[in-house]
């Protein structure tokens, strides 16, 4: 999770207790959401990384997939006296619950021996790269709803986990590693009676750049580059606010 993040949370909240009125409200929600997340992946497999990057192999990868979501929050709201009954500036923190995947197959061919980039030589074979998507945390920060439609801003930074699970006929691995992402978004929120809010959203997240390097010395240097990942969800939420 991204440290810098947190701590302009962290000072934010201590602000708005510090300069709250004594009749300001502050309320503690929770709650959960149910959705839909649509991510896209592009980059490039370079094999036989040479010196200098110098690749003598290599395609690229685009990749698309739709994930069902399902996640827990709890959030700090402040400004009940001032926005309304639970509604309020919110610092948030987000659990998504599952998984996702995707899966990515170069056909099956003859080319340049990919055990050592400086000897001479074919294989052949399939290479199937799977990934899994888990783990995913989000801290957020989250506008009161204006206007009678209860429209909200939010920012944030989220972090997740990438699973590796690919089939190499070399029998090399790329091993694992966890990524952060900037997330914005926006949405709808209203409250009812006996402390229940709903909320329709909608975010974006882009992920930072992700490398995996070949974890089989004998396999030569080759390498997963990620140079674009980009998740976009939506959800129906409804919380309860103490």
């Amino acid at each position: 999770m991204n440290k810098k993040f947190i701590a302009i949370s962290g000072a934010v909240a201590l602000m708005l207790s510090a300069y709250a009125s004594p009749l300001m409200a502050f309320g503690i929600s929770v709650g959960g959401t149910l959705g839909a997340a649509h991510v896209e992946a592009s980059g490039q497999e370079y094999m036989n990384v040479g010196a200098n990057d110098t690749v003598t192999a290599g395609h690229k990868m685009d990749k698309e997939a739709l994930i069902n979501t399902a996640s827990a929050h709890a959030e700090l709201i402040v400004g009940e006296s001032y926005f309304g009954e639970n509604n309020g500036f919110a610092l948030g923190y987000r659990h998504y619950f599952g998984e996702g995947s995707v899966e990515h197959t170069k056909d099956q061919g003859t080319r340049g021996n990919l055990l050592n980039g400086a000897t001479t030589g074919s294989a052949s074979g399939d290479i199937i790269g799977k990934a899994k998507l888990d783990g995913l945390n989000t801290v957020y920060l989250e506008t009161p709803g204006v206007t009678p439609l209860g429209i909200f801003l939010k920012i944030g930074q989220s972090s997740m986990d990438v699973t590796t699970n690919e089939t190499v006929y070399t029998g090399a691995t790329y091993g694992n590693t966890s990524v952060d992402g900037d997330m914005w978004g926006f949405g709808f929120k209203k409250a009812s009676e006996g402390g229940l809010q709903f909320k329709i959203e909608v975010t974006h997240t882009d992920w930072d750049p992700i490398t995996l390097t070949n974890s089989d010395a004998n396999a030569g240097a080759n390498k997963i580059q990620v140079d674009s990942l980009d998740t976009m969800s939506g959800g129906l939420s409804i919380a309860y606010v103490f």
